[in-house]
């Protein structure tokens, strides 16, 4: 698709953009609820149940990753290493600029996230605490009587 970079300053530069634009990426669609890949769905479900934040569940995987590779054979190099160090910190900063809300709109407020009757917190506070999805949808239906 692009030419090869035979110039080492630019080289360098390409490889030093790539990690944060693939991080944009990535919060992209996983904002836009598209659906995770394989590692993006890992850090999202860990991230989801209080395993940490973004940026060390992201960063684990790939260290992860690196030296898993490595020890089959793989190539590691500087490249290798800047994205593993940089991609859980570049998600981390991007993911919440990008999140599509499935909460709703106020006219003049905004989207703001409904509380959770009984609860005095909203779903993503709830989910922060290690609630589950079908524990939060179970006390909604509870509330509305279904």
């Amino acid at each position: 698709l692009l030419p090869a970079i035979d110039n080492l300053a630019w080289a360098i530069v390409a490889m030093v953009l790539s990690v944060p634009l693939n991080a944009l990426a990535g919060a992209l669609y996983l904002g836009a609820g598209m659906g995770p890949g394989p590692r993006d769905g890992l850090m999202t479900g860990l991230v989801a149940r209080g395993v940490g934040s973004v940026m060390v569940v992201r960063s684990a995987i790939e260290g992860t990753v690196l030296i898993v590779g490595w020890l089959m054979g793989g190539t590691v190099f500087v490249g290798t290493v800047l994205y593993a160090v940089a991609i859980g910190p570049c998600l981390h900063v991007l993911m919440p600029l990008f999140k599509i809300s499935n909460s709703t709109a106020t006219p003049g407020r905004g989207v703001i996230d409904p509380e959770i009757p009984g609860s005095g917190l909203t779903a993503p506070e709830l989910i922060d605490r290690g609630v589950t999805e079908a524990d939060i949808e179970a006390a909604q239906e509870h509330a509305e009587g279904r």
